[in-house]
């Protein structure tokens, strides 16, 4: 059975996304701050990937520094393993249009990271980048149409991961 780690999966897409990966009968885990995961915590953060390393697929849909923490402590702990990692960034750090300087700088910095690792890492784990704009969640419900649908951006990501042995969607900005 594959199994998938979703962080953040109370919210929006990560909430759908885990909601998606049980149906098609994978062993999934949850994590978040609403279960006690506070991944601004380094320790946190290395103690949940440590716990979790046996999984397939992380989908990492958090943000802030608790994004990067989980990111670099499983990418250590998968380097040179056939697992894959994919994080949520934003379109909001290409077009400059972050809803705050804070989050744009932290999903700027996850971007650093991800095309680091993409450039200079190992094949494997894969590492994919999705930089989704406004979608229908809480987060931008008080942004300006047109949003995209989060079950549309979560079937992208679920086409991503399933397409990780063919080719690689390396990183992926979508708009509506």
């Amino acid at each position: 059975m594959k199994s998938v780690i979703v962080t953040g999966h109370t919210g929006g897409l990560g909430s759908l996304l885990t909601q998606k990966y049980k149906e098609r009968g994978w062993c999934t885990f949850g994590a978040s701050r609403s279960n006690g995961y506070d991944f601004s915590d380094p320790v946190v953060a290395q103690n949940f990937c440590e716990q979790l390393r046996g999984y397939d697929v992380l989908i990492n849909t958090i943000t802030g520094v608790g994004q990067r923490n989980v990111f670099e402590k499983m990418y250590q702990l998968w380097h040179n393993k056939e697992k894959v990692i994919v994080n949520i960034g934003s379109r909001a750090t290409q077009y400059h249009m972050s809803p705050s300087m804070y989050y744009g700088a932290d999903k700027a910095a996850l971007d650093y990271l991800v095309n680091s690792v993409q450039v200079t890492g190992p094949k494997w784990p894969a590492v994919l980048h999705i930089r989704p704009g406004y979608f229908d969640s809480k987060r931008s419900e008080h942004k300006p149409n047109p949003k995209m649908k989060t079950e549309d951006v979560a079937d992208i990501v679920i086409w991503m991961v399933d397409s990780v042995d063919k080719f690689r969607v390396l990183d992926m900005v979508l708009a509506k």
